[in-house]
């Protein structure tokens, strides 16, 4: 879980709060996700790194019981504010305050991706159930992204 380092090794007590609030967000939206993956029989390519590298196999083109999956592609890095490996083992190795910069600067930008591939959702999607997870994902990550530029403007 991507929280781990920062929750463990981050110096600033409202960061390692935001992780945590972060992780407890998301932990049941992959579970739907998942679910809905199963359900549509599409391949469970997800890893157990907090959503932030999703695996291999593609997911272009796909319309399966209402949901329309055009903007998600599950290939490695694709997404945009996807971590690649090389981000993962720069923020394990992190520390202090630099774990903490670092965790925010690199959730922003997954959020941010997050935020594009719920919006492309919204506008392609036929599945109500997906299309009301689509809106959560954009309200919530918004807020989130709002707290963690405070968090990097004050830790400055």
């Amino acid at each position: 879980m991507l929280a781990q380092p920062v929750s463990a090794a981050g110096s600033n007590a409202e960061v390692r709060a935001l992780a945590q609030q972060i992780a407890d967000a998301q932990a049941p939206e992959v579970e739907q996700m998942k679910t809905w993956v199963k359900d549509w029989g599409m391949e469970d390519t997800a890893t157990d790194d907090g959503g932030m590298n999703m695996g291999g196999g593609e997911m272009d083109g796909h319309e399966m019981d209402g949901a329309d999956m055009s903007g998600a592609d599950a290939g490695g890095a694709a997404m945009n504010g996807m971590m690649t490996e090389a981000q993962m083992n720069e923020l394990s190795q992190a520390t202090g305050a630099e774990l903490d910069q670092l965790y925010l600067e690199l959730m922003i930008a997954h959020h941010e991706g997050a935020i594009e591939m719920a919006q492309t959702e919204l506008k392609e999607g036929k599945n109500p159930a997906a299309l009301k997870l689509a809106q959560g994902v954009i309200n919530t990550q918004q807020a989130e992204i709002k707290q963690m530029r405070a968090l990097l403007t004050a830790g400055r």
